[in-house]
């Protein structure tokens, strides 16, 4: 089975990202391989749809698990159509949060947790 993770940086040892569509980093870990492939994230640059993105690069790498910690309603419908199940972060890092998916600690993530905003909605209120 194939884990993803939004994170910090490209390492085991980085901080879990709660920004699922704007976490620079995607973690992917195959539990029977025990091996970590790690990919910036291609929606991270994205003004619009970094959610879309993000989840679709998800189910392209067919993984079958995501822990992170929003969640947006377009990236929830992309991976709920996909049939990925969600699980929520409390921002440990990589290997920690991978640890606690194995021993069932995790509580899914079955809502919407983020609000829809665009990277030009973001520095319009910043301004």
């Amino acid at each position: 089975m194939r884990v993803c993770v939004s994170s910090t940086g490209p390492n085991a040892a980085a901080k879990v990202d709660s920004r699922f569509g704007r976490a620079p980093y995607l973690v992917f870990f195959d539990t029977e391989e025990q091996t970590y492939d790690f990919m910036e994230n291609p929606g991270l640059g994205s003004a619009h749809g970094a959610g879309i993105a993000a989840a679709q690069e998800v189910v392209n790498q067919k993984a079958e698990v995501l822990v992170t910690g929003n969640l947006g309603p377009n990236a929830k419908a992309v991976l709920d159509a996909a049939g990925i199940a969600v699980y929520q972060t409390d921002g440990r890092t990589v290997s920690d949060e991978l640890t606690a998916y194995k021993k069932g600690e995790l509580l899914p993530l079955d809502r919407v947790s983020a609000p829809h905003t665009g990277l030009g909605q973001q520095q319009r209120r910043a301004r």
